[in-house]
């Protein structure tokens, strides 16, 4: 049993009692095809290890009780009355105005939740939270919700917050696979398993240790810039062009006049290509490749797309430079979070130490390190598992 589930269950036990059910939400890492799912493009996640753990009871009143574990606050939902005194608690406010608008009513339960996914990391621990709570409540209310409309409604949790993100974090999360990397099709959401046979090769992830909230970024801002750029591509060649079916000879067009239009798009579209040299890779179990599209992942972002900030770059330029590391990119929405990097082994003590004295060097703190594999999807779990 993790350390972080135990302490889950300890709490919600002193706080309410025995918990009826218990719920493990994983997080996710992102292996190639950044800030394409919103664009119908191809992704590569998989879910990880490191997961948020929710415990619930009914407590026999009309009142819900949410109470944070590693916040070690409560925020309760009385008789149905939404407050928003903390940040924490939007979450939980779009999801019971989502359900309440399907008819679905939630009341009279105690929920306590805690994780060991990094918060605002680019591990997706938003959608772990929304995924988790939604799995959680279909149990207890028999909601028979599918797997598809869970990942719709997580999705459309996190819309209402003000983030308009695409699906790949959600599915990752519902139908991720020990030992595989989910191949999402962001356009028709079909996906399939590739398995992670890299042999002696395995992704860590450096946390920047800069926090981000993507709403309050420029990420809605990149966005709506594709979406315009898409629609010049379609007012010059026609309606049914997408972000699957247009090349780099038909975005030349834009590229003087809507210049950043045209770097917007120009990384859609690159980043699609490599997703699709990423699976020929794997498959062909050519690590190295598969490195190097990581590494032109990564300088798209921070040139074409310009999602990346400086303690990013600093971190992966850093880890290219190791013959350890095959490929390190920035991962997840940009703007702080990690660094994913396919090692061979892991960096020497000396290579390590000579790493973060620089990076507190230029940035006055220290990064994380955190090894991550491919984990199954959010599940019910046992109280001693």
């Amino acid at each position: 049993m993790s350390e972080k589930k135990k302490q889950v269950i300890n709490k919600f036990t002193d706080l309410f009692g025995e918990p009826e059910c218990i719920v493990r939400s994983p997080g996710r890492a992102n292996i190639i095809g950044e800030h394409v799912d919103y664009c119908g493009g191809l992704v590569l996640p998989f879910a990880i290890e490191q997961s948020m753990y929710f415990c619930l009871r009914s407590n026999n009143t009309k009142d819900i009780n949410f109470h944070s574990v590693d916040y070690d606050e409560t925020y309760i939902i009385k008789e149905g009355k939404l407050n928003y005194a903390k940040e924490w608690c939007k979450y939980f406010n779009e999801l019971i105005k989502l359900l309440d608008r399907r008819g679905l009513k939630v009341i009279g339960v105690d929920i306590a939740f805690g994780s060991d996914i990094p918060i605002g990391g680019g591990v997706s621990s938003s959608s772990a939270l929304c995924c988790g709570l939604l799995l959680l409540l279909d149990q207890k209310f028999n909601l028979s919700l599918s797997i598809d409309e869970m990942i719709e409604l997580a999705a459309e949790i996190e819309h209402g917050i003000g983030l308009k993100g695409g699906n790949m974090d959600q599915t990752s999360i519902l139908v991720g696979k020990r030992g595989y990397a989910v191949l999402l099709d962001c356009e028709t959401k079909e996906y399939s398993y590739i398995a992670l046979n890299l042999e002696d090769h395995f992704f860590i992830l450096f946390d920047t240790n800069v926090k981000h909230t993507l709403v309050d970024t420029e990420y809605n801002i990149r966005r709506t810039q594709v979406e315009h750029a898409l629609k010049l591509v379609r007012k010059e060649y026609g309606a049914d062009q997408t972000f699957r079916n247009t090349n780099l000879e038909q975005i030349k067009f834009i590229k003087e006049s809507h210049p950043f239009y045209y770097k917007r798009i120009r990384h859609v579209l690159n980043e699609i290509k490599r997703v699709e040299e990423a699976v020929f890779s794997i498959k062909n179990q050519d690590a190295r490749l598969l490195g190097q599209l990581m590494n032109m992942s990564h300088a798209s972002l921070t040139g074409d797309y310009e999602v990346s900030c400086e303690q990013l770059d600093f971190l992966a330029g850093k880890l290219q430079l190791h013959e350890q590391v095959l490929g390190a990119r920035m991962m997840g929405g940009g703007f702080g979070g990690n660094v994913i990097a396919l090692m061979t082994k892991e960096l020497s003590q000396k290579q390590m130490v000579e790493l973060r004295e620089a990076y507190r060097n230029n940035f006055g703190y220290d990064f994380r390190v955190i090894k991550v594999s491919p984990s199954n999807s959010a599940t019910i779990v046992e109280a001693n598992q």
